[in-house]
């Protein structure tokens, strides 16, 4: 895992997290004191981390912060409650297990943060109708949350169709780390012709990254790197794949652009002061450092 702080003034070869690949960051937005409203939280049976790696587990390419999202959704329903203070208590207990459970929570906290922000506002909208019941309005919360988890699951497809005037004729895609992110938007280039890019050019491009077909490679006379990106912070750093930061770096240098491929609710809150491990440890990041007895084998 690499922490990458842009520099004060980014090279013109590096995108802006949020240029082509993703939409507008949204307004930071404090969580108010509401959620921790109650020193017990109330107690349920619902196990929000196995629900998590089910989550997970059937859809590998379902975004981190949408399976936290729907695990908490899931809890929603499971657990009804009767006040607010008690269902936004909940969450918030059941947000933190979750993120102290996960070995990387940046991305988990992206989803659990933007479905509390959510309840605040639907649980302050509801003065506004004071006849509504908190069971009413529980149901509502659930119903729209499915359909916010059902409609950002598409969000690729969008990011894709953005990076897609970025391919010029014969382009080579360098990749690190791919993730369902990066293999749809590199998929939708592939099956997309355009005026700028017909259907064979790309085609050819994508077979000749292969190492069987060294000399195409060399001969393609325009290259981007398109990074995956498991979260932008309010300061515009990236959290990116170990290694990333490496490329980039190499690929500035040879005046290769480089773009981060990311969804608009992978931003999130924290303000790292650093790009170096300590600083991904006081975010929550676990690290587990490379033995050299694993690296002669060659395993992770």
């Amino acid at each position: 895992m690499a922490l990458a702080s842009p520099p004060a003034t980014p090279p013109e070869s590096i995108s802006s997290p949020s240029s082509s690949t993703s939409s507008q960051q949204p307004p930071p937005s404090s969580l108010p004191a509401l959620t921790r409203t109650l020193s017990h939280p109330p107690q349920t049976d619902f196990d929000v981390i196995a629900h998590y790696k089910n989550a997970i587990k059937s859809n590998p390419s379902l975004p981190v912060p949408i399976a936290a999202i729907e695990s908490l959704v899931a809890l929603l329903t499971h657990t009804p409650l009767t006040t607010v203070s008690e269902t936004l208590a909940l969450i918030d207990a059941q947000s933190l297990i979750l993120r102290q459970w996960a070995a990387n929570p940046i991305p988990i906290s992206a989803g659990t943060d933007l479905f509390q922000r959510y309840l605040v506002a639907s649980f302050q909208h509801r003065s506004t109708v004071p006849l509504l019941s908190v069971a009413t309005l529980r149901a509502k919360l659930v119903a729209t949350s499915k359909l916010f988890t059902s409609k950002a699951k598409i969000a690729s497809q969008q990011v894709a169709a953005n990076f897609l005037p970025l391919v010029v004729d014969d382009s080579l895609v360098f990749t690190h780390a791919t993730t369902a992110l990066v293999e749809t938007v590199i998929r939708h280039a592939f099956n997309i012709p355009t005026s700028t890019l017909p259907l064979h050019s790309f085609r050819a491009a994508l077979s000749s990254s292969s190492p069987r077909r060294p000399r195409q490679s060399r001969s393609l006379s325009s290259s981007i790197l398109i990074l995956s990106c498991h979260a932008v912070f309010s300061n515009g750093a990236l959290l990116t794949p170990s290694g990333s930061h490496m490329l980039a770096l190499a690929a500035r240098d040879a005046g290769i652009p480089v773009y981060a491929a990311v969804e608009s609710f992978n931003f999130v809150r924290p303000y790292p002061l650093s790009a170096d491990a300590a600083e991904l440890t006081k975010l929550g990041v676990k690290q587990r450092d490379l033995l050299a007895s694993e690296w002669n084998h060659g395993t992770e």
